[in-house]
């Protein structure tokens, strides 16, 4: 009972790994559980927490990162995704998903349908101190490639903002979905909730030639 989901990471590799299903309660027992897909055109993107775990721990197993910068992403990491999600709830969120292995870009995707697209704000997505810096030293985790090559040909935009996008994160942010109209008030009660870096990051639209677009 009262158990708190601190996290999730993507892993492979030869030998036998164990498993957990976790089942739980909806926050709110009226409308049940918030879904990924819901999203709908005009709907803002909220980012909840900043990326660049995956490079930063990379970096730091090649004594390459800056100890601040190591220790400012693990304070990110145990920051709980619970009152985020309860406030997500009660400024009407459409759709909502965690940002993993998949990076931003990947879990994105799950968001969407075919008849949504989204422009992301390059600027204004958040990063973990020293995370883009490490990034353009040609630091790298071990799934980002992969997550390159897979989610590459879904993208347009500026080269210098897709590493970030697919970098793949442990115990990272929400990326929530709602009415443009609540996006503002939702990122203010995230700052006054303690997540510091919370911001909107794009705005959905109606179906373009690529799913995701970064302006």
């Amino acid at each position: 009972m009262d158990c708190q989901l601190a996290g999730g990471h993507s892993m492979q590799g030869p030998e036998l790994q164990l498993g957990f299903t976790v089942n739980g309660q909806p926050m709110d027992s009226a409308r049940g559980v918030m879904t990924k897909r819901g999203m709908q055109a005009g709907d803002m993107l909220v980012l909840t927490k900043p990326l660049g775990t995956g490079v930063l721990f990379a970096a730091h197993m090649a004594l390459h990162a800056d100890g601040r910068d190591v220790q400012a992403a693990i304070d990110m990491m145990l920051q709980s995704n619970a009152w985020a999600a309860e406030l997500a709830l009660g400024h009407g969120a459409r759709a909502c998903t965690d940002i993993t292995g998949f990076g931003l870009l990947g879990h994105l995707l799950e968001m969407l349908d075919e008849q949504v697209s989204v422009q992301l704000i390059a600027e204004v997505i958040p990063a973990l101190s020293g995370a883009r810096e490490q990034l353009a030293a040609g630091v790298r985790s071990s799934m980002h490639e992969a997550n390159a090559q897979a989610l590459a040909a879904l993208y347009v935009g500026a080269d210098t903002g897709f590493e970030i996008l697919v970098d793949p994160q442990t115990s990272g942010g929400l990326l929530v979905a709602l009415p443009a109209g609540k996006a503002d008030a939702y990122c203010q009660a995230l700052h006054d909730a303690g997540y510091a870096e919370a911001s909107i990051i794009g705005r959905a639209e109606p179906r373009g030639v690529a799913p995701v677009r970064l302006s």
